[in-house]
């Protein structure tokens, strides 16, 4: 049987922008975890990411936008996933803070 590893979140968020915070952990396979938290209308619009990532939203509604154009919107109890190379950023348009699961890809 193999061996099984945990992931422990921090109890402390940071925050990376105004109205975006984040619980990071990078865990043994190269990927990092973390749980995000955008607060109602929060944009992170200091950068585009082209990792990769897996996503699930816990709370509220998540939108991304492509930096070629485009753009989709994730909901509560719904899962994603963004490919990487395609610049995108994250944004919550709702009235309500969104809390989500995110993956990033190794590196």
């Amino acid at each position: 049987m193999g061996t099984v590893d945990h992931i422990v979140f921090p109890a402390e968020a940071r925050e990376e922008v105004p109205g975006v915070r984040l619980r990071t952990v990078p865990a043994p396979d190269g990927t990092v975890w973390n749980v995000v938290e955008y607060q109602a209308g929060a944009v992170r619009d200091d950068v585009w990411c082209t990792k990769g990532h897996r996503g699930y939203v816990l709370t509220g509604t998540m939108s991304y936008e492509f930096r070629d154009g485009g753009s989709f919107s994730v909901g509560h109890g719904a899962g994603f996933i963004l490919g990487p190379g395609r610049a995108h950023r994250g944004r919550n348009l709702s009235d309500a803070a969104t809390q989500f699961l995110i993956i990033d890809d190794a590196s």
